[in-house]
């Protein structure tokens, strides 16, 4: 067999058993890996120019800031797989299966897509323009500002897609199935929706005068006063619902919907579901309440409820560092800015939780799962984030000084300019993890074997 120092280009590795290879940075483009089993193979910032993959196993692989230009990846297994950066322009992903992948920001302009399951998977900020992904599974994919412009989106199973920001004009829609969809704040101008199911999606701040509705289902779809609609399309008789002050919302499901700063003064939200939902800042004065459900929802100091409201019988997770989230599902939440020194989340689900510019110091994070999460500018000097799963976790400018990551799993994580002075990473897994003018110093504690300055960091 093939030596792994002699894997170059051109070379023919069908069928080949190289699972957890490691070929960082090395030239194969026009390689022939079909059929092979690359799962946990590390191919990161490797030339795959033109290489086949069809119908291979590359589960767990790194293919973070790989070229994969025109590269063949049919009927290939991505799952869980790491695509940050990587550049897929033109490539052939027809038929692949790659739920749960983590791409933000990859380059897939021109992709072939079609029939491939993206289900869960990480697109954010992606290059998809005028790629084509007709019939593909992207169920609860989150594709919150991605470009897509021009895009081939026919028949595909978008249901609880995330969408906001995202740029779809001239995007083909038809007959695409985007129940409970999230277009909040969209580029939409050109978009065909023609015989689209929009039931319950979100719409607010969405301009959709140019976009062709035609036939398209918006029973139960939400939209407020900056949601356009074509002339002809009255909302009300489609059955859109509209969120403001004394809106109908009886029954409504607003389930992990955001609600962040809205008023809701004198609405009529009997009987709706509002688990989950995200009601920082918002205004329930007089709002009917009766029999609604809101366990679970995120409320905060700000939030303004109907006098002689419960506010512990209801079940909601108040913000303040007294409130213990130890254990809880906040997956996705919006906790931007927040203020928990101290907070306790000791084995919270915080999968794709948006932690952003938050003072977390002293916080209690053991052994939580914050894969995806984004912490940019986040302040966790002395937090306690041993044995955390942090998989593609976004830390860039992060403050961890003092803070104690042992045990934690930083696979493929962003801790780009982060500040690790005297923090404690033994026996952390790092392995693809970036750490480009990361601080640190001479009491930082590293797993055996990590080279800070090979890494790109900074002693201090």
């Amino acid at each position: 067999m093939m030596l792994n120092a002699d894997i170059g280009p051109g070379a023919d590795m069908a069928d080949a058993e190289l699972s957890g290879v490691d070929l960082t940075g090395r030239d194969l483009g026009g390689a022939n890996f079909h059929g092979g089993n690359l799962a946990g193979a590390i191919l990161a910032g490797a030339n795959l120019a033109g290489a086949r993959f069809t119908a291979a196993g590359l589960t767990d692989a790194d293919l973070s800031r790989a070229n994969l230009t025109g590269a063949v990846l049919q009927g290939a297994d991505l799952g869980d797989a790491c695509l940050h950066g990587a550049n897929l322009r033109r490539a052939d992903l027809d038929d692949m299966t790659a739920p749960r992948t983590l791409a933000p920001g990859a380059i897939l302009r021109h992709a072939y897509l079609r029939r491939a399951d993206l289900r869960d998977a990480n697109l954010q900020m992606t290059d998809l323009r005028d790629a084509d992904l007709e019939g593909a599974l992207l169920n609860d994919a989150h594709l919150d500002g991605a470009r897509l412009a021009g895009a081939v989106l026919r028949g595909a199973d978008m249901t609880g897609v995330r969408l906001s920001d995202a740029n779809l004009e001239n995007a083909a829609m038809r007959e695409a199935n985007l129940e409970s969809a999230r277009l909040r704040n969209a580029a939409l101008h050109g978009a065909v929706f023609l015989s689209a199911n929009l039931k319950g999606a979100d719409l607010c701040g969405s301009d959709l005068r140019q976009v062709d509705l035609q036939g398209a289902d918006l029973h139960g779809a939400l939209y407020d006063g900056d949601t356009h609609f074509p002339r002809r399309v009255d909302p009300v008789a489609e059955g859109a619902t509209q969120i403001g002050p004394s809106a109908d919302l009886t029954s409504a499901d607003l389930k992990g919907f955001d609600l962040h700063g809205r008023d809701l003064s004198r609405a009529d939200l009997r009987k709706a579901d509002l688990r989950g939902a995200y009601l920082q800042h918002a205004n329930l004065r007089d709002a009917r309440l009766d029999r609604a459900r809101l366990h679970g929802a995120i409320v905060d100091t700000r939030t303004r409820f109907p006098e002689g409201f419960d506010l512990k019988a209801s079940g909601v997770y108040a913000i303040h560092p007294k409130f213990s989230f130890a254990g809880r599902e906040l997956r996705w939440v919006n906790m931007r800015g927040v203020s928990l020194a101290g907070a306790q989340f000791r084995k919270a689900d915080l999968t794709g939780a948006d932690f952003s510019d938050a003072y977390l110091d002293g916080v209690d994070m053991r052994s939580a799962d914050l894969t995806t999460a984004l912490l940019r500018f986040a302040a966790l000097d002395a937090a306690d984030l041993s044995g955390a799963t942090m998989k593609g976790a976004v830390l860039d400018s992060a403050s961890l000084m003092d803070a104690n990551l042992s045990g934690a799993t930083l696979r493929w994580a962003d801790l780009t300019e982060a500040n690790l002075c005297r923090a404690n990473l033994e026996g952390a897994d790092l392995s693809g993890a970036w750490f480009r003018r990361a601080r640190y110093d001479k009491t930082t504690v590293f797993p055996d074997g990590f080279d800070a300055t090979q890494a790109g960091m900074i002693l201090t």
